[in-house]
């Protein structure tokens, strides 16, 4: 099999046509100096290649390798769901309620999730983000205060604020 013309020129053409489709057309009609045919004319750029420019000029293309935030764990669209893969999750915040023998029922719970922007100590590396869960009759002091054990930090501190 002989390699293709350097270009698409009539007279190669009609040559291959009349030796039964053979693809034996002579060096000199493959180049193009060698006899007189129109140039080949470039492909029209494709339709859409104008709007393809606009779009480039208006919106310029950003690296990917930017930094972006670490993007948090989806959420599932049914909150009913969300509710029960959370309750699941949730770890005892009180240390007392944190042995095998107690067994507070899910109705007597309250579920908090938190989230620090450092990151929390014992939390996963991916979403920073820890359930706990409290019985309902504990103080509100006392629920900060344990939530404050397990973040680290300190209660003494005047310019601390919790929001939950």
């Amino acid at each position: 099999m002989s390699p293709p013309d350097k270009h698409a020129c009539p007279v190669a053409a009609d040559r291959t046509a009349a030796l039964g489709g053979e693809r034996s057309t002579p060096a000199r009609e493959k180049d193009p100096s060698s006899h007189s045919c129109s140039p080949t004319t470039p492909a029209p750029p494709p339709k859409n290649q104008t709007a393809r420019d606009l779009l480039a000029k208006n919106f310029p293309t950003t690296p990917s390798s930017s930094a972006k935030p670490a993007a948090r764990a989806k959420k599932p669209a049914n909150k009913q769901i969300a509710l029960m893969q959370m309750r699941r999750r949730a770890q005892p915040a009180d240390p007392k309620d944190d042995r095998p023998s107690v067994n507070v029922p899910v109705g007597e719970r309250l579920h908090v999730e938190l989230e620090l922007e450092g990151g929390l100590p014992g939390a996963p590396s991916t979403g920073g983000q820890i359930v706990y869960w409290f019985r309902k009759n504990i103080a509100t002091g006392r629920a900060l205060d344990v939530l404050a054990g397990r973040m680290g930090v300190s209660t003494t501190n005047v310019g601390a604020r919790f929001s939950i």
